[in-house]
This record gives C-alpha cells, structure tokens and sequence, in this order.
C-alpha cells in the first residue's frame, strides 16, 4: 500500500497495542485506537472467517506431522526446530512464488536477508494454500502485527494502513515528521534470487530447472502439480494478481535478455 505515514505515531501503536478479545486497542496521542472485524473489512475488505492455518494447534494442522510436510521442500527434513528458517530449496515454481508473496507482500517487515527462508507460519501457510484450505487472513495478519510490537520490530508491518486508522479514528497528525512509501513490487537481481531464478544460456529459469535446461536444450514443461484455485474474496483476488503481475514481470524479464543475448548484425 502506498501513502503518507507518521513513523512516531505509528510505533507508539505498536507500543501500546493489545489484543483484548480478539480485538487489536492501543492508545495513540490521548486517542484509544481499535481494529476490529469492521475496521478489517472497511479498510482491506476482509472477513474474519476461515481457518487459523498459519498456527500448528488449527483444525488443519492438528493431525500434520511436520516430517511429512517438510520432507519435499527442505534441504535438511531431519533437522528442523521451531525457531529453524526454512530455506526455499526444494519448492517447485509456483511454490517459491507463493512463499516469495507471503514474505514480501502479505507477511511484510522481514529483515531482506532472511526473505529467501520461511518461518514455520510461511510453511503452514504454504501447505493450506497449496491445499485449498480457507484461511482466516484477519488473524495471521493481526498475530504478524502483535509479533513486531512485542518484538518492538525494526521494520513494523502495515505502517500506511494503520496511519489510516488512526487519522479516521480521530488522531491529531498536525507537526508530526511524515513519510511517504511509494515502494513497488520492483522485480531486481535479489528478487529473482529470493525466488530461485538463475541465469542460463537459455534465459531464466528455476535452479531445479537448470541441469534440465542445459541438458534437453529446451525450456522445461510446465509444472503438472499446480493449483486451480478460483479467488472468492476480494484479497484472494488481490493475491492472485500480485501472483499473476509478478510472473508477467518474470517473463518480461526473460525476453528482455533473449533479445539482449541474440546476435546482431553491423550496419554496413
């Protein structure tokens, strides 16, 4: 989200932020501040429905051995521990995209060199995407924003939308330092990185692709292990064309150095 923010006012809320029955309150400038279910829906269009499926206790998780969940996108399946980062290696395509949007668009705030792992939460979150499992967004949301404010984060997540609230909900901004964030989903050298994209003879592709690449002469298939899913709410539909902009750029990006890479003649 771009837009104006107040970095002083929005540390205090994440100072004073509490969560009280499900509802997240701080207290801003004099000003009690609170986000319920009708500022989520209001603000972001979202509904607090669905499964807690970033938590290892949920309903969909409850019966998952983490064994079996790792074994396919881990380096080390045998080692892992609860505070352990996961790296991306062994994710196909279309999950290392996923994991790439949790960390960087939906789940926000994560120090750059870590951006390429997953926490346990991005690991569940990935399996009940890729599962089709509906998931209460509103609460792995607000569980990231308590987790930097108990944290006191360097990074906090949100800082635009929550400046939102608090002018809306009747905060004085006069004389205090703004800021603005007009950050984009710029795709770079680190982004492909984060993502897996290695360069070949043949342009762009995935490290698992590569040793195919280079072998076959020809670009990989497609991933036959993809997910039809059809977006029913509006972050859904926001996510899927984060997911879709994103693999256009990538393909834009490929092109590009093909045309570079491809031998030119001299004009006489």
């Amino acid at each position: 989200m771009k837009g104006d923010w107040y970095p002083d006012l929005v540390r205090v809320f994440y100072n004073n932020m509490r969560n009280i029955d499900c509802v997240l309150h701080s207290r801003v400038k004099g000003v009690n501040v609170h986000i319920d279910n009708d500022v989520w829906f209001q603000l972001a269009r979202l509904k607090a429905e669905g499964l807690f499926s970033h938590l290892r206790y949920s309903e969909t998780n409850r019966w998952l051995k983490k064994k079996d969940m790792y074994s396919n996108w881990l380096r080390f399946p045998r080692r892992y521990t609860i505070e352990r980062l996961y790296v991306h290696e062994g994710l196909n395509k279309e999950e290392k995209i996923i994991a790439h949007i949790l960390a960087w668009v939906i789940l926000p705030a994560t120090p750059i060199q870590v951006q390429d792992k997953m926490t346990t939460e991005d690991v569940f979150l990935l399996y009940a995407i890729k599962n089709d499992v509906p998931t209460n967004w509103v609460e792995v949301i607000k569980d990231h924003m308590i987790d930097a404010g108990t944290k006191h984060a360097r990074h906090l997540p949100y800082v635009v939308c929550i400046n939102k609230i608090l002018t809306l909900q009747g905060v004085d901004v006069s004389g205090q330092k703004k800021c603005s964030c007009n950050f984009s989903n710029v795709i770079n050298r680190n982004t492909l990185t984060s993502i897996g994209l290695v360069k070949t003879t043949k342009g762009l592709c995935f490290k698992d692709e590569e040793n195919m690449v280079q072998s076959s002469g020809s670009t990989p298939a497609l991933n036959e292990d993809r997910t039809n899913f059809i977006p029913e709410t509006n972050f859904e539909r926001f996510v899927v064309e984060k997911l879709r902009r994103l693999e256009q750029k990538i393909d834009a990006l490929h092109e590009k150095k093909n045309k570079n890479d491809s031998p030119t003649e001299d004009s006489s």
